[in-house]
């Protein structure tokens, strides 16, 4: 028979297959995974050893820290000693400020501290979570308006008399509000021990009560250390000036 017979090719192509014991699947290869269960839609990729195949998440492809990741801060800066946590709109990761528990419901968050309050914005207490959009202003007192929030003002009655909260940040308000407890502010309003009132200053506080003509005097809290620490606990209770 010709040596070049297909005959005799075939011949050897079976003769070799049948020495080496052949497998007929990837996940049967000495060097790749044994199994492709939990793999779905991952990435084949040499590991880290350069020895074999793996199964990668092709979601983790070229990142190899936290903070390279899309839903996660973009830098550790200024986040020393910061808890994760997840953002008021349940949609990344987010470095939050002494937290060391934290209740998290449907509109309320009750948030607890590990460390001692020293920048601006510290805070914990009962704090309001999904509610409004936009940018606001930290330490500014607010009133939702059905929508949204913002600056209460002791001067105007529709914006003093209804739920009020305070930012513990410049930012969307949905990632959470002050309604009831302790919050950092950059300048203390009073002196220690002193009332607060809701000021005729739009977003402000004071430890003076509103005297002008229809204006509304409304507890707000208290000044607990003359620094820039306060109690926020609005009344439910206001008188309207005449």
């Amino acid at each position: 028979m010709p040596i070049n017979s297909p005959d005799v090719f075939d011949s050897i192509g079976d003769a070799i297959l049948a020495s080496g014991g052949g497998v007929s699947t990837f996940v049967a290869l000495n060097d790749t995974p044994s199994s492709y269960a939990g793999s779905g839609d991952y990435l084949v990729s040499v590991n880290a050893g350069a020895t074999a195949l793996t199964f990668i998440d092709p979601n983790t492809v070229g990142r190899s820290t936290f903070t390279a990741l899309n839903d996660t801060p973009g830098s550790y800066s200024g986040s020393a000693n910061k808890a994760i946590s997840v953002n008021g709109g349940g949609t990344a990761l987010i470095f939050t400020t002494g937290l060391k528990a934290s209740i998290l419901g449907q509109q309320i968050e009750y948030r607890l501290r590990q460390t001692a309050f020293g920048s601006t914005g510290d805070h914990e207490g009962e704090v309001l979570i999904g509610l409004g959009s936009g940018s606001k202003t930290q330490g500014n007192v607010m009133y939702w308006d059905g929508s949204n929030w913002e600056d209460a003002d002791a001067s105007a009655e529709a914006t003093a008399t209804g739920l009020l909260s305070i930012a513990t940040f410049t930012g969307n308000p949905s990632d959470g509000v002050v309604h009831q407890g302790f919050i950092q502010l950059a300048a203390a309003p009073a002196t220690a021990g002193d009332v607060l009132y809701l000021s005729e200053t739009a977003g402000g506080l004071t430890a003076t009560a509103p005297t002008t003509s229809g204006a509304i005097v409304r507890v707000m809290g208290y000044d607990v250390d003359g620094a820039g620490l306060v109690y926020f606990n609005p009344s439910q209770d206001w008188l309207e000036i005449v």
